[in-house]
């Protein structure tokens, strides 16, 4: 679940943490292989950037800030799409949106200029939504909302409802994934919704609420494109008012540990190696406080010369997490000190979670190497395989 984004809190202490977290937050790890966690915020407080400058180079797009709203109005026939102007990338992420439709009131029409005849025209079933994995109009991924009244057959069929369309657009062609309607957890008029969109590295899912989010659907899929978008969906018709948009994202570290590395590739590489560290290294022995550390494994690694250091890259040996890890990962990190056989490290454990501070390793003789976890009081040695 989310984080709950709906909890009122004073009005002083929102805004001091709304200037200080609209500011990307990035915490990078050693060597600066890539950034743990970033945030997002497009609210009032930055002008909703950068969706408010995207917006102005997309024809067609009324969009303006009022009363610490973005408030964006399509006039035209054919769907309105902004995206940020940040990529999700190959990354866990959270994207949501709060919006309200303000062209939803009930039994009223709306109107719009079709773009091809250039003629008036209403509608009373305005739509809006959010989009993901987007890298073109005829490549992405949404959620479209809609409220309809029902028609009033009986006493009992005359609720208004949201109807939820989650859809995928691939080379054009559109595809309903799946459609859910609601009529209770939201708000079926001009209010608020929050939708939100969450992707863990196997799949995604959809959820909406106005106060507590529900989550409506799952989508299998193993990846977006690198330089997939995220943004939002306005109808023909439609007028929204956007109080907040946020992207959350989070390295999928099995990718972000991948190398080019193959053992046979290792194998061909210290055939021709005149390096005295280089080459493989099994698991030799621990000195674990276990309350504090645990090992994942009985780890066979490979040293690779990289700058002023060497990479460590795994060969075998996982017993946590062992399906994760692949012969050719990044398992590590280690670069050369001011003293002699001495090296900064950088390890990650089989949760692949990164360890970087109060470690060391160290190299006796050329063939033994030990990983140093001084925070933790123990130690874990590796020899040189011959």
């Amino acid at each position: 679940m989310l984080f709950n984004i709906f909890v009122k809190m004073p009005t002083n202490l929102h805004t001091w943490i709304m200037k200080v977290t609209f500011i990307t937050v990035i915490i990078a790890i050693q060597f600066c292989m890539t950034a743990i966690a970033q945030s997002h915020y497009a609210t009032y407080l930055n002008d909703f950037e950068p969706f408010q400058h995207k917006a102005t180079e997309i024809p067609h797009c009324d969009m303006q800030v009022s009363e610490n709203m973005l408030i964006v109005c399509n006039n035209y026939s054919t769907d309105l799409i902004i995206t940020d102007t940040i990529a999700t990338g190959i990354n866990k992420f959270k994207f949501y949106a709060r919006i309200a439709n303000l062209h939803n009131a009930e039994n009223k029409s709306y109107k719009y200029t079709d773009i091809e005849t250039q003629k008036t025209k209403k509608t009373s079933d305005t739509a809006f939504g959010i989009v993901w994995g987007y890298t073109d109009r005829k490549n992405f991924c949404a959620a479209m909302v809609k409220c309809l009244s029902r028609t009033p057959y009986n006493d009992f069929d005359t609720n208004r409802s949201m109807t939820i369309n989650v859809i995928k657009v691939q080379n054009g062609e559109t595809s309903i994934v799946k459609t859910v309607e609601m009529n209770d957890g939201i708000d079926l008029h001009t209010g608020y919704n929050v939708l939100n969109v969450e992707y863990d590295g196997n799949k995604t899912s959809i959820a909406i609420g106005n106060k507590v989010l529900r989550y409506i659907a799952e989508i299998d899929s193993t990846s977006y494109p690198a330089n997939a978008q995220y943004g939002i969906i306005a109808g023909p018709a439609s007028k929204l008012a956007i109080e907040r948009i946020v992207l959350k994202k989070q390295p999928i570290m099995k990718y972000q540990l991948s190398t080019n590395w193959t053992l046979q590739t290792l194998k061909q590489y210290f055939d021709k190696s005149e390096d005295a560290y280089e080459g493989f290294w099994t698991f030799f022995d621990k000195d674990l406080d276990e309350s504090k550390l645990k090992t994942g494994g009985r780890y066979t690694v490979a040293l690779v010369r990289n700058g002023n250091g060497y990479d460590i890259i795994y060969v075998s040996g996982a017993l946590v997490n062992r399906h994760e890890w692949t012969c050719g990962m990044l398992k590590g990190h280690i670069s050369a000190t001011q003293f002699i056989d001495n090296y900064n490290l950088t390890w990650y454990d089989a949760m692949m979670r990164p360890f970087s501070n109060d470690v060391y390793a160290t190299i006796e003789n050329y063939t033994l190497l030990s990983l140093h976890f001084t925070a933790q009081g123990s130690r874990i040695r590796f020899a040189k395989s011959l």
